[in-house]
C-alpha cells in the first residue's frame, strides 16, 4: 500500500518541476482536487489560476503576474496547462477534454496529472507513475487529501472508529451525564460521506441508541456498527481489554477488511503491529503499513 501526503504532492511536484512546461499563459485545475495541484503548480510558475467550471462559465484567471489574459480571436492563441491530481480510467480527464472542445481555436491546451495510477494515457504528461501499486490485487494507494471521501469500493472495505475521528472525542464516560449528553451531540470532526464496510467503536453497547441517532443525524451511512457489549465500563474493565486489543481482534478477524481507520497514533501502531493489516492514524496523519 501507498500513502500520499500533502507534503508528497507538494514534493512530486517540486522534484518533477523541469518537466512541467513553462511557457504557459495560466493554469486550470480539474475539479476538486485537480485544483489543489494546480495550485501549486501555479504557485510555482506563478501563474494566473482557474478552475475548468469557472472557465467554461466565462470567468477569468486570477493571481500571477506572467501574461495579461485574453479570449479575443484576433491574438495569438495562448497555452494553457490542464492539471488533475491523478487518472485511472480517465473519466475526468475525457470530460474536461469535451467542455475544452469549444475552445480549441483559441487556446492550445497541455494536459497532465501528478500520479497515473492506471491504464489510461489520455494525457501530456503524467509526473509518478503508481500503477505498480494500483494494477495489483494485493496492494492500493490512498491520498491525504480524500482519505475520508474515496470511492466505494475502497470505503466498503474500511474500518473506521467513532471518536477522535468522525467527531470530537467525548468526555470521560464516569462522568456520567455529561458524557451521554456529549455523544448525543457530539461535534463532527471527519465524517465519511460514502458508505463504510463497518464502524468499531470501544463505546459501550448501552449507548448504541444515542450513537446510531447521532450518525443518522451526520448522514454517515455504514454496513454494521460494533460496540463494546457491557452494560457499564467497570464490567467492560474485568475483561482486561485495552482499545487496541479490542479493535485489533474485530480487524483481524475481519478478512474483507483492507483498512482501519482510528484516532491514536499509538493505539494504530498497536493494532498494527498485532494484525499486520494497514492501520491510518488521525492523529498524526500516519499509515501503519509495510
Amino acid at each position: 500500500m501507498k500513502f500520499v501526503t500533502l507534503a508528497d504532492l507538494a514534493h512530486t511536484i517540486r522534484s518533477n518541476f523541469h518537466k512541467i512546461p513553462h511557457d504557459i499563459d495560466f493554469v486550470m485545475g480539474i475539479p476538486r482536487s485537480g485544483v489543489l495541484a494546480a495550485s501549486i503548480i501555479a504557485e510555482f510558475l506563478n501563474a494566473p489560476l482557474i478552475d475548468l467550471n469557472s472557465f467554461v462559465a466565462g470567468a477569468n484567471p486570477s493571481g500571477g503576474n506572467r501574461v495579461r489574459f485574453h479570449r479575443g480571436t484576433g491574438l495569438a492563441k495562448q497555452r494553457v496547462l490542464i492539471v488533475d491530481d491523478t487518472i485511472f480510467h480517465g473519466r475526468s480527464m475525457r470530460g474536461a477534454r469535451e467542455k475544452l472542445q469549444p475552445f480549441a481555436n483559441r487556446f492550445d491546451f497541455f494536459y497532465m496529472v501528478v500520479y497515473q495510477e492506471g491504464p489510461c494515457m489520455d494525457i501530456d504528461l503524467s509526473l509518478e507513475d503508481l500503477r505498480g501499486y494500483t494494477e495489483s490485487f494485493s496492494s492500493f494507494v490512498i491520498y491525504e487529501w480524500n482519505i475520508f471521501h474515496h470511492i466505494p469500493a475502497f470505503m466498503d472495505k474500511c474500518i473506521w472508529d467513532i471518536d477522535g475521528v468522525m467527531c470530537v472525542e467525548p468526555p470521560d464516560e464516569r462522568t456520567g451525564q455529561p458524557y451521554i449528553d456529549y455523544i448525543s451531540q457530539a461535534t463532527p470532526l471527519f465524517t465519511p460521506t460514502v458508505r463504510v464496510g463497518e464502524i468499531v467503536t470501544y463505546r459501550l453497547s448501552i449507548y448504541r441508541k444515542q450513537t446510531e441517532k447521532w450518525l443518522k443525524e451526520q448522514g454517515i451511512e455504514y454496513n454494521v456498527l460494533t460496540m463494546f457489549h457491557a452494560e457499564s465500563w467497570e464490567e467492560r474493565a474485568k475483561w482486561e481489554l485495552e482499545p487496541a486489543r479490542y479493535k485489533a481482534n474485530i480487524y483481524s478477524d475481519a478478512t474483507w477488511a483492507k483498512l482501519f481507520v482510528e484516532s491514536s497514533d499509538r493505539q494504530a501502531r498497536e493494532i498494527y503491529r498485532i494484525t499486520g493489516k494497514p492501520v491510518y492514524s488521525v492523529e498524526g496523519n500516519i499509515l501503519c503499513s509495510k
